[in-house]
């Protein structure tokens, strides 16, 4: 009898304590070790909850990334800043989680990590106080093993390291990692795009590998040349100079826009060739969107329009991505569709011989005439080479509007 009112009142603790049951907070920092080609990228985000609703800051080397998401108990999803990229898993205990990095506009693109929660505010801030007589700082010429070539940027403090490679078409955006010995590894992680980077030194020189996304992995080597550059990115492209462009897309509204729409009258125009799959896509229309607003007086002579090229099953998805982008960005100057599977119609819309990057940007006189087109963007993280986009931009429109 009191054995059978004994395992009465167990079971009743059992029900209550399951009712009872609180969930683990998402709230803090935490280390996602992403397992990317049998090596493991480190990134970190900083979590804040509100009932169902999570936020948050992806820490990426010198830039923070938004992170909004939801929660249903022990499962969240939250989305990584404009790319399409997410992050979606499981809470396993109070200091574990185990989940799964998505590109969402990608089939199958699906990466496994594991995550703790960390005491640190960031990766690799620690290194800073630890000495390394491995001097990488400076300017590097960079050759791949497809012959193509790069310049990579490196800052240091103490062994941790800070910086980018930059290629003729585009960059590796933010780097960030540290020197143990004569080896350097560099993470790099936006949401859509992920790096790893691991260098081996001796002397000026050095050797290694570069890791992109879920199987894209390059050999690259090294030489310190402080007078590295770049090919000439209004020279990689041939185009018919001064021929007048006109063409009629369509908004994300549905409505028909043209050159000679009223609102591009008598302007210098600046129209970009997009992708929203592309990250320096992105960072180029955050700059021309941070130009507009610190240079309201030049918007009577500058018109500024971008013509996306997508890649969706329909025309319906391509227009919906877009105006998630569109918001998320407060983006504020016309966005068109050029198409939404594949790029092959941007030589029959624009008088170029043809695209050797996203972004490709066109400069236009008042009268519609093609004047110029820059190849390629070289991103906030790219230092030397991002002051001379600045300052060739400003020059081209100074010399433009004075036509």
């Amino acid at each position: 009898m009191y054995k059978l009112l004994f395992l009465f009142f167990l079971s009743l603790l059992s029900v209550f304590s399951g009712c009872n049951h609180k969930q683990n907070s998402l709230a803090g920092n935490w280390i996602l070790n992403i397992k990317l080609q049998k090596q493991i990228l480190p990134v970190m985000i900083k979590l804040t909850e509100k009932k169902d609703s999570i936020s948050g800051v992806l820490q990426n080397g010198a830039e923070s990334i938004a992170l909004k998401g939801q929660r249903q108990k022990d499962h969240f999803i939250i989305d990584i800043g404009e790319n399409y990229g997410k992050i979606q898993g499981d809470i396993i205990s109070e200091d574990t989680i185990s989940g799964e990095w998505i590109r969402s506009h990608l089939k199958d693109y699906i990466v496994p990590f594991e995550a703790i929660r960390s005491s640190k505010k960031n990766l690799f801030s620690h290194y800073e106080n630890i000495e390394n007589p491995l001097n990488v700082a400076g300017k590097w010429r960079v050759d791949f093993d497809d012959d193509n070539s790069a310049v990579a940027l490196f800052e240091q403090k103490g062994s941790r390291v800070q910086g980018s490679i930059i290629t003729n078409t585009g960059d590796y955006r933010f780097l960030d990692g540290f020197i143990e010995k004569d080896e350097l590894s560099l993470y790099g992680f936006d949401g859509g795009f992920a790096f790893i980077v691991k260098l081996t030194f001796k002397g000026d020189l050095f050797k290694g590998n570069l890791f992109w996304g879920k199987s894209t992995q390059r050999k690259l080597k090294g030489v310190k040349d402080d007078l590295a550059t770049l090919k000439n990115p209004l020279e990689m492209v041939g185009f018919q100079k001064d021929k007048k462009i006109n063409f009629q897309l369509k908004s994300l509204k549905g409505e028909s826009v043209s050159l000679l729409n009223k609102r591009f009258k008598n302007k210098v125009k600046v129209i970009q060739i997009f992708g929203s799959w592309c990250p320096n896509c992105i960072d180029e229309t955050k700059y021309f969107i941070n130009w507009r607003k610190n240079n309201p007086e030049k918007l009577n002579n500058v018109a500024f329009l971008a013509v996306a090229f997508e890649y969706f099953d329909t025309k319906k998805r391509a227009i919906k991505e877009l105006q998630k982008l569109k918001n998320k960005l407060d983006w504020d100057y016309p966005l068109l569709l050029g198409d939404f599977k594949g790029t092959d119609k941007i030589t029959g819309i624009f008088p170029i011989e043809k695209v050797m990057a996203f972004p490709t940007t066109l400069f236009l006189s008042k009268d519609n005439k093609l004047k110029k087109v820059h190849t390629g963007f070289s991103g906030q993280a790219t230092g030397v080479f991002f002051k001379k986009f600045q300052d060739e931009f400003e020059s081209i429109l100074l010399e433009l509007e004075t036509l």
